[in-house]
């Protein structure tokens, strides 16, 4: 046995060896990304290659939840990963017209090790707690949800022809990584999210692609001020304020 090149460039692709890179064993995809030198993940699904910008990712060169990077980062299991390849493609409109621009966009296409290429595969994952304040907490800034909660799951057939994906996300708690209440104002976060990814080649000389998604969220932010005053007679006037906003 001997140990395959971590990184190898050919031409328009830049290829990753993932069994190179790989996290924990519950890692996701996007946790393999953030461990490999030049790829940068950030918290809104954004993926970088050298400083540019991926449009989209794809699973064995079929589309994926279409332009939805987050849906794949969040829950396609590191560990049925074998190789990332980034490729430089004529965007959508040069290949429509049938010309070849300089402009190009940079596609991240993940590979599945063999024996998940066909046949059914899944993964889930689930965690739970609690928070310290009880519901009934007078303090204006408590986090007084209870019980807190976070679960993924991946349901997917594949074969040949079809790739059959079906993915839900349910959750309470912040992002892992993110503060309690975080520089951009998202406050506290409850979002649910159920998605079905269809691609089918089926049809000679077409490709079918489709998806069906249902997702809500809120988010609870809260806040509070106070300001001391001094007026000309050396009278203190005190001002307090706590101001609630929920958002769905």
């Amino acid at each position: 046995t001997a140990t395959a090149n971590p990184i190898t460039i050919k031409k328009d692709t830049i290829e990753y060896n993932a069994a190179s890179f790989l996290p924990s064993k519950n890692a996701m995809l996007g946790d393999l990304l953030k461990r490999i030198p030049g790829i940068d993940v950030s918290n809104d699904g954004m993926v970088q290659v050298n400083g540019e910008t991926v449009s989209k990712i794809t699973v064995n060169g079929k589309t994926f939840f279409f332009d939805d990077k987050k849906t794949a980062l969040n829950n396609l299991p590191a560990r049925i990963i074998d190789k990332i390849r980034v490729i430089d493609k004529d965007s959508d409109a040069s290949k429509f017209a049938g010309i070849s621009d300089a402009q190009k966009e940079k596609v991240m296409d993940v590979a599945l090790k063999e024996e998940y290429k066909k046949g059914w595969f899944g993964n889930v994952a689930a965690s739970g707690g609690s928070t310290i304040e009880k519901k009934d907490s007078n303090t204006p800034l408590s986090d007084d949800r209870g019980t807190l909660y976070s679960g993924t799951l991946l349901l997917a057939a594949y074969n040949e022809h079809n790739q059959l994906t079906a993915v839900g996300n349910i959750k309470n708690v912040n992002d892992i990584g993110s503060i309690l209440y975080n520089p951009n104002r998202n406050g506290l976060q409850k979002s649910q999210k159920a998605a079905i990814n269809l691609n089918s080649s089926v049809l000679k000389g077409m490709e079918i692609d489709g998806m069906v998604t249902a997702n809500s969220s809120r988010h609870e932010n809260k806040s509070q001020s106070a300001r001391p005053s001094l007026l000309r007679n050396t009278t203190r006037l005190y001002s307090h304020s706590n101001t609630p906003r929920d958002s769905e």
